[in-house]
């Protein structure tokens, strides 16, 4: 017999759903523990809390980062009593953390809020639904800071500084068009959190303890985005067309200073390419947006999907195998073979 859901919505737990409904049943229902963990996902929770202690700290050394990053992660790696697998490529991390501290939109911008924890209801209809979660970054930047970087998003923007609510990934780059980022259920959860929710300190008290006076912050940023990481990976390939202007001329490279050696036989670079070992990969950050009406919509679209999950609708993804990664693939085999 299937149980029902009975605890409050989570972010996370909801994204799980969304991916597979029987995986969200064995953990947030059945309570049970996942038989494996992928070490990215440590090495992903170990990047996020280096992040949060440099802002804390104002301490942006890329070298202090990616070493307090592999003593915790270590130490995660050792409280794990359940199989792991995957492989962690810690020079992508190295990477990933030193283009993190080398922006100075990250560096200069003005915290207003760190892995805060929320909660809230909506009542889209008779049924009351109840939400918890966190806060990643809520931060204040200068718009020239961003502009410089994005000038295609910020070149119309005319305050001075704007707030910005982020999350941040380590993982690949995914749903980062302008569409699928209006569609973005965590965002809606979040900016609804912004806007409604109960925090246990004022925006801005990063560093406050006390848990006893609820905060309502009535925020609506103008801006969240997704910030994938891995865009500050260069490119491991170092060949690439150069770039030629109309005389036909190789064009100056401007990213170094100095040409870099390039190929088996490490000659000096001739000019700029379409792409090379000192260029990121992408823009990294995805910009959207939820103004007060999209904000007010959002409640009555999560009711069908928050109804689903408390009328106990947990099916599997039919015709599809499972993926390797789930955590709960055994579980879901055992309980298919003693039905067959």
């Amino acid at each position: 017999m299937i149980q029902r859901f009975k605890g409050p919505f989570r972010i996370d737990s909801i994204t799980q759903f969304l991916s597979c409904p029987r995986a969200f049943y064995f953990n947030e229902v059945k309570f049970l523990p996942p038989e494996r963990i992928n070490l990215n996902w440590l090495a992903a929770r170990a990047g996020h809390t280096v992040i949060s202690q440099a802002h804390r700290e104002q301490n942006f050394s890329a070298d202090n980062m990616f070493e307090r990053f592999l003593d915790l992660f270590e130490k995660q790696k050792a409280r794990v009593k359940t199989e792991t697998f995957g492989a962690v490529d810690f020079e992508e991390y190295r990477s990933m953390l030193k283009g993190y501290a080398n922006m100075p939109y990250n560096r200069e911008a003005v915290v207003l809020a760190l892995d805060s924890e929320f909660y809230f209801d909506i009542r889209p209809a008779r049924t009351t639904y109840f939400f918890e979660g966190r806060i990643e970054q809520l931060l204040r930047i200068e718009t020239d800071l961003l502009r410089a970087e994005f000038s295609d998003v910020f070149e119309s923007v005319t305050k001075s500084s704007i707030i910005l609510h982020r999350c941040l990934k380590f993982g690949q780059r995914r749903h980062t068009s302008s569409f699928e980022l209006a569609m973005n259920v965590r965002l809606d959860i979040l900016s609804l959190a912004l806007k409604n929710g109960i925090f246990n300190h004022p925006p801005g008290s990063i560093d406050h303890v006390s848990r006893n006076t609820p905060y309502h912050w009535d925020i609506i940023p103008d801006f969240h985005a997704v910030y994938f990481l891995r865009d500050h990976i260069p490119y491991k390939d170092d060949g690439g067309r150069y770039l030629r202007d109309d005389n036909g001329d190789f064009i100056p490279c401007d990213l170094v200073s100095s040409p870099c050696l390039v190929g088996k036989k490490q000659d000096p670079c001739k000019g700029k390419r379409i792409y090379c070992t000192k260029k990121s990969r992408g823009p990294a950050m995805f910009f959207t947006a939820r103004p007060q009406a999209r904000i007010h919509a959002i409640p009555r679209e999560l009711m069908p999907l928050c109804a689903a999950i408390r009328m106990g609708h947990y099916p599997r993804q039919l015709g599809e195998l499972c993926l390797n990664y789930c955590g709960y693939r055994s579980a879901c085999e055992s309980e298919i073979r003693q039905r067959a």
